[in-house]
Protein backbone atom coordinates (compact mmCIF):
# COMPACT_ATOMS: atom_id res chain seq x y z
CA UNK A 1 0.00 0.00 0.00
CA UNK A 2 1.24 3.66 -0.96
CA UNK A 3 2.78 5.58 2.12
CA UNK A 4 1.29 8.57 0.22
CA UNK A 5 -2.23 8.64 1.41
CA UNK A 6 -2.24 10.73 4.40
CA UNK A 7 -4.59 14.60 4.12
CA UNK A 8 -5.19 17.57 6.13
CA UNK A 9 -8.85 17.17 5.02
CA UNK A 10 -11.50 16.47 8.30
CA UNK A 11 -11.25 13.60 10.22
CA UNK A 12 -14.50 12.08 7.90
CA UNK A 13 -12.07 12.03 4.56
CA UNK A 14 -8.89 11.17 6.93
CA UNK A 15 -8.13 7.89 4.70
CA UNK A 16 -6.90 4.35 6.90
CA UNK A 17 -3.20 4.27 6.29
CA UNK A 18 -1.78 0.50 7.89
CA UNK A 19 1.85 -0.47 7.86
CA UNK A 20 2.39 -2.93 4.84
CA UNK A 21 4.38 -5.18 7.25
CA UNK A 22 2.30 -8.09 8.94
CA UNK A 23 3.93 -10.38 11.49
CA UNK A 24 5.18 -13.84 10.66
CA UNK A 25 4.88 -16.76 12.56
CA UNK A 26 7.68 -18.62 12.76
CA UNK A 27 6.66 -22.32 12.73
CA UNK A 28 4.60 -21.48 9.55
CA UNK A 29 7.83 -20.77 7.56
CA UNK A 30 8.74 -23.99 8.57
CA UNK A 31 5.70 -26.19 8.23
CA UNK A 32 4.93 -23.77 4.99
CA UNK A 33 7.98 -25.01 3.78
CA UNK A 34 7.52 -28.58 4.59
CA UNK A 35 4.12 -28.70 2.55
CA UNK A 36 6.00 -26.92 -0.35
CA UNK A 37 8.58 -30.46 -0.55
CA UNK A 38 5.41 -32.10 0.07
CA UNK A 39 3.11 -30.50 -2.44
CA UNK A 40 6.31 -31.18 -4.83
CA UNK A 41 6.64 -34.88 -4.33
CA UNK A 42 3.03 -35.11 -5.37
CA UNK A 43 3.67 -33.26 -8.53
CA UNK A 44 6.96 -35.67 -9.19
CA UNK A 45 5.21 -38.85 -8.66
CA UNK A 46 2.04 -37.81 -11.12
CA UNK A 47 4.45 -37.23 -14.63
CA UNK A 48 0.94 -37.59 -16.39
CA UNK A 49 -0.19 -34.47 -14.87
CA UNK A 50 3.22 -31.75 -15.14
CA UNK A 51 0.97 -28.71 -13.51
CA UNK A 52 -1.71 -28.73 -11.22
CA UNK A 53 -4.75 -27.79 -11.95
CA UNK A 54 -6.16 -25.47 -8.68
CA UNK A 55 -9.91 -25.45 -9.36
CA UNK A 56 -9.48 -29.19 -10.58
CA UNK A 57 -9.48 -31.96 -7.32
CA UNK A 58 -6.35 -31.95 -6.24
CA UNK A 59 -4.20 -35.38 -5.25
CA UNK A 60 -3.32 -33.93 -1.76
CA UNK A 61 -4.26 -35.64 1.49
CA UNK A 62 -2.23 -33.62 4.04
CA UNK A 63 -2.87 -30.29 5.17
CA UNK A 64 0.64 -29.47 4.55
CA UNK A 65 0.12 -30.18 1.03
CA UNK A 66 -2.53 -28.15 0.25
CA UNK A 67 -0.62 -25.39 2.20
CA UNK A 68 2.86 -25.47 0.30
CA UNK A 69 0.91 -25.41 -3.30
CA UNK A 70 -1.04 -22.49 -2.15
CA UNK A 71 2.29 -20.51 -0.95
CA UNK A 72 3.35 -21.70 -4.60
CA UNK A 73 0.83 -20.36 -6.08
CA UNK A 74 0.81 -16.99 -3.61
CA UNK A 75 4.45 -16.78 -4.84
CA UNK A 76 3.52 -17.25 -8.76
CA UNK A 77 1.00 -14.14 -8.35
CA UNK A 78 -1.93 -16.29 -8.61
CA UNK A 79 -3.86 -14.96 -5.51
CA UNK A 80 -7.37 -16.56 -6.99
CA UNK A 81 -5.82 -19.93 -7.78
CA UNK A 82 -4.20 -20.05 -3.41
CA UNK A 83 -7.69 -19.40 -2.54
CA UNK A 84 -9.20 -22.02 -4.58
CA UNK A 85 -6.09 -24.51 -3.15
CA UNK A 86 -7.03 -23.34 0.68
CA UNK A 87 -10.78 -24.09 0.16
CA UNK A 88 -10.34 -27.58 -1.15
CA UNK A 89 -7.91 -28.13 1.66
CA UNK A 90 -10.61 -26.98 3.78
CA UNK A 91 -13.14 -29.53 2.19
CA UNK A 92 -11.06 -32.50 3.20
CA UNK A 93 -9.72 -30.64 6.76
CA UNK A 94 -12.34 -28.22 8.09
CA UNK A 95 -10.66 -28.07 11.35
CA UNK A 96 -7.49 -26.79 10.62
CA UNK A 97 -6.25 -23.54 12.33
CA UNK A 98 -3.46 -23.30 8.85
CA UNK A 99 -5.15 -23.47 6.39
CA UNK A 100 -7.60 -20.89 7.75
CA UNK A 101 -5.62 -18.60 8.11
CA UNK A 102 -3.85 -18.49 5.25
CA UNK A 103 -6.65 -17.99 2.78
CA UNK A 104 -7.91 -15.49 5.20
CA UNK A 105 -4.46 -13.97 4.22
CA UNK A 106 -4.47 -14.61 0.50
CA UNK A 107 -8.14 -13.04 0.58
CA UNK A 108 -6.46 -9.76 2.31
CA UNK A 109 -3.78 -9.57 -0.32
CA UNK A 110 -6.70 -9.79 -2.48
CA UNK A 111 -8.68 -6.70 -0.91
CA UNK A 112 -11.74 -9.03 -0.25
CA UNK A 113 -12.08 -8.05 3.82
CA UNK A 114 -15.25 -9.00 4.63
CA UNK A 115 -14.25 -12.89 3.25
CA UNK A 116 -11.00 -12.41 4.77
CA UNK A 117 -12.63 -11.75 8.62
CA UNK A 118 -14.80 -14.56 7.95
CA UNK A 119 -11.62 -16.59 7.44
CA UNK A 120 -10.07 -15.06 10.32
CA UNK A 121 -13.26 -15.92 12.30
CA UNK A 122 -12.76 -19.03 11.87
CA UNK A 123 -8.95 -19.71 12.89
CA UNK A 124 -9.45 -17.72 15.85
CA UNK A 125 -12.59 -20.24 17.02
CA UNK A 126 -9.71 -22.45 16.63
CA UNK A 127 -6.73 -20.57 17.73
CA UNK A 128 -8.38 -17.50 20.37
CA UNK A 129 -4.65 -17.68 21.72
CA UNK A 130 -2.59 -16.75 18.46
CA UNK A 131 -1.49 -13.03 18.55
CA UNK A 132 -0.16 -12.75 14.90
CA UNK A 133 -3.96 -13.68 14.15
CA UNK A 134 -5.42 -10.84 16.32
CA UNK A 135 -3.10 -8.32 14.61
CA UNK A 136 -4.42 -9.26 11.15
CA UNK A 137 -8.36 -9.33 12.26
CA UNK A 138 -7.34 -5.70 13.57
CA UNK A 139 -5.98 -4.92 10.44
CA UNK A 140 -9.02 -6.39 8.16
CA UNK A 141 -11.13 -4.82 10.47
CA UNK A 142 -9.73 -1.07 10.16
CA UNK A 143 -9.71 -1.41 6.52
CA UNK A 144 -13.45 -1.84 6.68
CA UNK A 145 -13.72 0.72 9.33
CA UNK A 146 -15.14 -1.18 12.16
CA UNK A 147 -12.31 0.77 14.52
CA UNK A 148 -13.96 -0.56 17.67
CA UNK A 149 -13.70 -4.17 16.86
CA UNK A 150 -10.79 -3.34 15.44
CA UNK A 151 -9.02 -1.89 18.64
CA UNK A 152 -10.32 -4.24 20.61
CA UNK A 153 -8.03 -6.99 18.72
CA UNK A 154 -5.17 -5.10 18.06
CA UNK A 155 -5.48 -4.55 21.91
CA UNK A 156 -5.12 -8.40 21.93
CA UNK A 157 -1.75 -8.47 19.95
CA UNK A 158 -0.12 -6.52 22.80
CA UNK A 159 -1.37 -8.70 25.61
CA UNK A 160 1.70 -10.75 24.07
CA UNK A 161 3.92 -8.12 22.57
CA UNK A 162 4.72 -5.36 25.40
CA UNK A 163 5.83 -2.94 22.83
CA UNK A 164 4.69 -2.32 19.45
CA UNK A 165 4.83 0.74 17.58
CA UNK A 166 3.08 -0.49 14.22
CA UNK A 167 -0.09 -1.70 16.73
CA UNK A 168 -0.15 1.35 18.87
CA UNK A 169 -0.09 3.31 15.90
CA UNK A 170 -2.91 1.73 13.93
CA UNK A 171 -4.59 1.67 17.54
CA UNK A 172 -4.44 5.28 17.69
CA UNK A 173 -5.32 5.81 14.29
CA UNK A 174 -8.86 4.06 15.26
CA UNK A 175 -9.06 5.84 17.59
CA UNK A 176 -8.77 9.07 16.17
CA UNK A 177 -11.48 7.84 13.98
CA UNK A 178 -13.83 7.60 16.30
CA UNK A 179 -13.15 10.52 17.90
CA UNK A 180 -11.14 9.69 20.82
CA UNK A 181 -8.82 12.04 20.32
CA UNK A 182 -6.96 12.23 24.34
CA UNK A 183 -7.17 8.43 24.18
CA UNK A 184 -5.38 8.36 20.73
CA UNK A 185 -2.92 11.12 21.47
CA UNK A 186 -1.88 8.10 24.50
CA UNK A 187 -1.44 5.68 21.70
CA UNK A 188 0.22 7.52 19.34
CA UNK A 189 2.54 8.98 21.92
CA UNK A 190 3.73 5.34 22.90
CA UNK A 191 4.25 4.73 19.39
CA UNK A 192 6.58 7.35 18.56
CA UNK A 193 8.24 7.61 21.76
CA UNK A 194 8.82 3.64 21.04
CA UNK A 195 12.58 1.84 21.03
CA UNK A 196 11.28 -0.25 18.22
CA UNK A 197 9.28 1.87 15.51
CA UNK A 198 9.80 1.75 12.08
CA UNK A 199 9.77 4.84 9.92
CA UNK A 200 6.52 3.78 8.35
CA UNK A 201 5.03 3.71 11.78
CA UNK A 202 6.62 6.92 12.95
CA UNK A 203 4.93 8.96 10.07
CA UNK A 204 1.93 7.40 9.99
CA UNK A 205 1.41 8.06 14.27
CA UNK A 206 2.72 11.59 13.65
CA UNK A 207 0.41 12.90 11.29
CA UNK A 208 -2.42 11.43 13.75
CA UNK A 209 -0.98 13.14 16.31
CA UNK A 210 -0.69 16.46 14.95
CA UNK A 211 -4.13 16.17 13.74
CA UNK A 212 -5.39 14.96 17.50
CA UNK A 213 -3.75 18.06 19.04
CA UNK A 214 -5.41 20.56 16.34
CA UNK A 215 -8.78 18.42 17.00
CA UNK A 216 -8.15 19.07 20.97
CA UNK A 217 -7.41 22.61 20.57
CA UNK A 218 -3.69 22.26 21.36
CA UNK A 219 -2.48 23.85 18.37
CA UNK A 220 1.04 24.84 20.13
CA UNK A 221 1.20 21.45 20.35
CA UNK A 222 0.56 20.48 17.03
CA UNK A 223 2.52 22.95 15.14
CA UNK A 224 5.60 21.80 17.16
CA UNK A 225 4.67 18.08 16.29
CA UNK A 226 4.47 19.21 12.70
CA UNK A 227 7.79 20.75 12.67
CA UNK A 228 9.18 17.65 13.85
CA UNK A 229 7.12 15.39 11.44
CA UNK A 230 8.79 17.83 8.83
CA UNK A 231 12.40 16.80 9.90
CA UNK A 232 11.73 13.32 10.35
CA UNK A 233 10.24 12.75 7.03
CA UNK A 234 10.45 14.60 3.56
CA UNK A 235 6.96 13.40 2.85
CA UNK A 236 4.57 16.57 1.66
CA UNK A 237 1.59 16.33 4.26
CA UNK A 238 3.57 17.65 7.41
CA UNK A 239 4.46 20.84 5.87
CA UNK A 240 0.67 20.79 4.32
CA UNK A 241 -0.27 20.62 8.28
CA UNK A 242 2.31 23.38 9.34
CA UNK A 243 1.27 25.31 6.93
CA UNK A 244 -2.90 24.67 7.61
CA UNK A 245 -2.13 24.99 11.23
CA UNK A 246 -0.08 28.64 10.66
CA UNK A 247 -3.13 29.98 8.90
CA UNK A 248 -5.85 28.54 11.24
CA UNK A 249 -3.48 30.41 14.32
CA UNK A 250 -3.17 33.53 12.20
CA UNK A 251 0.28 33.29 11.67
CA UNK A 252 1.54 34.70 8.26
Amino acid sequence: MSNNLFTTSEPSSTPIVISPNSPIVGWGIVLIAFGIALGSQALRKDRSQPELDPYQPLPFTQPLQWLGYGKQLENAKNLEGAIAVYEQGLKQHPNDFRLWHERGLALAKHQRFEAALESYDRAYELRPDCRDLAHERGDALLQLRRYEEAITSLEFYLRYVRESAHISSDIGMAQYRLGRYEDALRSLNAAINSAQRDPYSLTQARYYQIESLRQLGRLDEAIQAAVLGMKESADPYFKAQYEALQSQMGIH
